[in-house]
């Protein structure tokens, strides 16, 4: 009923009335590294349905930054990982990951993953929010979208690895595998 409830106050903030499909969870958390990962960076966990995810993939050396927009998504994480010290759960926006990783001490994450609803959010917001995610990733970024709309505006700031469709997800989704462009 939470997740509902803050469709209904805020749909730029939240893509869809219902959490993602284990089959859609799974399809985005394989995509990493976890020998390589020493720092990933979640953007936009809502309840958590990836975190939880990461949290049994990830070992006590892997640093895991939640970052959560919504006070209400905030305050349930917090309190649901208060006592993994290698789990920060921080209230911000994307657009601030420079700004998060710098506070932390950390220069870049290895891996950002995300299922903010892109579409939902200006042209200029979306530029900000993967420009900053380029300049802050080692390794990949992993998203996924409802529709392929954004797929050219993606392009311009990363190199795609890998796409796939899980149909199994209301609606359907594709997930993205991206790599920052060389420059």
């Amino acid at each position: 009923m939470v997740f509902l409830r803050e469709f209904l106050r805020n749909r730029k903030q939240i893509g869809s009335v219902i959490p993602s499909s284990n089959r859609l969870t799974k399809a985005m958390v394989n995509q990493i590294d976890y020998k390589k990962a020493k720092v990933i960076v979640e953007l936009g966990a809502g309840l958590g349905t990836f975190t939880d995810l990461l949290v049994e993939k990830i070992g006590n050396e892997t640093v895991l930054i939640v970052v959560e927009i919504n006070d209400n998504f905030f305050e349930i994480l917090k309190k649901r990982f208060e006592n993994r010290s290698n789990i920060i759960i921080v209230k911000d926006s994307a657009e601030n990951l420079d700004k998060i990783l710098d506070k932390l001490n950390y220069e870049k994450a290895d891996f950002v993953i995300s299922g903010l609803p892109f579409l939902n959010f200006s042209k200029e917001l979306r530029e900000k929010i993967f420009k900053v995610v380029s300049n802050s990733i080692n390794c990949n970024f992993i998203l996924f979208q409802y529709t392929r709309i954004l797929e050219s505006e993606l392009l311009q700031y990363y190199n795609l690895v890998e796409r796939e469709k899980i149909y199994f997800n209301i609606p359907p989704a594709n997930v993205y595998v991206l790599e920052k462009l060389l420059s």
